[in-house]
This record gives structure tokens, C-alpha cells and sequence, in this order.
């Protein structure tokens, strides 16, 4: 901002040690900032552009990524903007590296898929609708279990989001008849499960399955969906099939340059040619069962019925 007599008035007094002027009026430069005004930079900046200033030389990565003052304290407000309170209270153990615990913190539970398609597949999973966030994933991933995903686990997850749209307001929950009648559709003892998967997705971890109600069936939903791994999914011959279709589609739209919209329509036509090839098909003839030989009743011999040739020259 300029005030009206032209002279700069800058937003945070501490940058005013990173331009001062000397007796004859020129300006010089101080290489460092202060850890206030680089605190308040990184928050105004976001944690997107915070974590790519940190990765674009080593002097910022000193700076944004390790053992400072202004990036533990940032990196902490982060983790507590996006997951709540809970994350305040947390401990990173005994590293002296704090800052490089809180961004691996942060970093562990976001999502960083910078190719995921913008556009709904025409799968049109439950997965993709939440892909962005990986508790809202992870949260739909155990509520889709031993449910068919259909009508009723996406309204009753969409509807326990809301209400819950962070671990935290899930962790402070007090009233737990209220969390049972809301997941009561979709099985008993829900609200139990996830109150054990938010404290456990807090908490330190460095794998899905370490996370209480998450199989292999989140494992493989996290990896494509929030990190992009779909090699490793589709290599799995024990992974969820919906999950290694969107991983093939995902596969198809990087080889093809990552134009959406021509690939889902490839896709299309191709279910479509797929629906014509079954209808097209004849059902199988079914053959009868062999009679059994020897359940066959042996007629008795008539006699009389046949002249020997004795009496046919009489």
C-alpha cells in the first residue's frame, strides 16, 4: 500500500529489516528475513505455495522445510486449519527437526496428485467425489465397506461429512447416539470405528492398513486416488476391480495426452460395444442328462409272439 505522500507503508513492520537506506538515501538490502515476516508470508502464501517455495531452491528449503522458527510454527497452523484442534496438542516425538515433522505430517495426510482428472470418470466412484481430501477418502472407503456403494453410502456419507467434515469434530464427539443413527444404515457399531480411525489418523503413521477399519480395499483406493500410484494397483491381482478400472483409466489418460473428455468417450462406446456383444450372444443349449443304464427296467420276454421254423413248415 502507498500512503498519500508516495512513501511505501508495508503491511508488517518486521519487513523493514529487509530494505533500509543509508545517510545518501539509497536503499540497501538485507538477504534475511525476519521469522515473523516469514511466518506471516508462508500463511498468506498457503501450504501449496508454501511446500513449492520450500522444493524451488536449497536457501528456501532452509528456510520453508527445515529446522526453523517461522516454518514449524506454519506448518503446525496448517495441520490444525485442515484437521482441527487435535492437531495442536500432538507431540512429534524426540527429533530436534520439528519443522521437517510437521511438513511430513502435513505432507503424509494430503493429497499430491497433481495429474488426477479434474472430470468425473464415467465409473462415476464415490472415490473420485472426495479424492482431494484423504480423511474424507479414507472416511468413504470404511463406510463403503460391506455395502454395495450405492444410493445409500453416498447420501449417509455425505451427510456424516457434513456434519463431521474434520477428524476433530469426529474425536469430540460426546453425544455418540447421535454419530450410531446417523451410520445405523449402513451397519452396527459404526460410530466405534470411526472414533478409532480418527485418533489412529492423527497419530503418527506411515501406511493406510496401520489405520483401524482400513484394508486393502483403502490401501489401494489411497494410492490411486491421492498419490497417483496406479502401476501398483494394477499390478495387484488382489485389488478392488472398480479401484484397477479407474487405475486403467487414469493409465489410458496419461498415454493419451490427458485429454478427459476423448477418453471418456472412448470409454463409453466402449461399454456399449461390450453391452451389444453380450446381448448379441446365445444362450448356451442345455443338454439333457444321460439316462443311467442301470436304472433301466428290463421288459419281460413274450412268448408265443414268434413262430420257430419248426411250425412254419407244419
Amino acid at each position: 500500500m502507498s500512503s498519500p505522500g508516495g512513501s511505501c507503508v508495508l503491511l508488517f513492520p518486521s519487513v523493514a529489516s529487509a530494505c533500509l537506506t543509508d545517510a545518501d538515501g539509497k536503499s540497501t538490502s538485507n538477504n534475511s528475513l525476519s521469522d515473523d515476516c516469514l511466518y506471516h508470508i508462508l500463511l498468506l502464501a498457503g501450504p501449496r505455495a508454501s511446500a513449492t517455495l520450500g522444493l524451488t531452491c536449497s536457501h528456501a528449503y532452509d528456510k520453508v522445510l527445515t529446522c526453523q522458527v517461522a516454518s514449524s510454527r506454519v506448518w503446525n497452523v496448517f495441520a490444525v486449519q485442515r484437521w482441527g484442534a487435535a492437531c495442536a496438542s500432538l507431540e512429534m516425538g524426540d527429533d530436534d527437526d520439528t519443522s521437517t515433522s510437521w511438513y511430513r505430517y502435513y505432507r503424509q495426510r494430503s493429497s499430491c496428485f497433481p495429474n488426477r482428472p479434474a472430470q468425473i470418470s464415467h465409473l462415476d466412484l464415490i472415490q473420485e467425489h472426495y479424492a482431494a481430501d484423504p480423511y474424507k477418502l479414507l472416511t468413504v472407503c470404511i463406510l463403503c465397506s460391506r455395502t454395495s456403494g450405492g444410493y445409500l453410502v453416498r447420501t449417509t456419507a455425505r451427510q456424516f461429512l457434513e456434519q463431521y467434515p474434520t477428524p476433530t469434530t469426529v474425536l469430540y464427539e460426546e453425544n455418540m447416539t447421535e454419530m450410531a443413527e446417523l451410520l445405523h444404515p449402513l451397519g452396527l457399531n459404526r460410530e466405534r470405528t470411526m472414533k478409532r480411525f480418527v485418533r489412529d489418523f492423527l497419530a503418527p503413521w506411515s501406511d493406510v492398513k496401520e489405520l483401524h477399519g482400513c484394508g486393502a480395499f483403502a490401501k489401494a483406493s489411497f494410492d490411486v486416488f491421492c498419490r497417483g500410484d496406479y502401476r501398483s494397483v494394477l499390478k495387484d491381482k488382489k485389488a478392488d476391480r472398480n479401484v484397477k478400472a479407474y487405475a486403467a483409466f487414469v493409465r489410458r489418460l496419461l498415454a493419451n495426452g490427458g485429454d478427459e473428455e476423448a477418453e471418456m468417450d472412448e470409454a463409453e462406446s466402449r461399454e456399449e460395444e461390450t453391452k451389444k456383444t453380450v446381448k448379441k450372444r446365445k444362450p448356451p443349449k442345455v443338454r439333457k442328462p444321460l439316462p443311467d443304464p442301470s436304472s433301466k427296467k428290463k421288459r419281460p420276454r413274450r412268448e408265443g409272439t414268434r413262430r420257430s421254423a419248426r411250425n412254419s413248415k407244419k
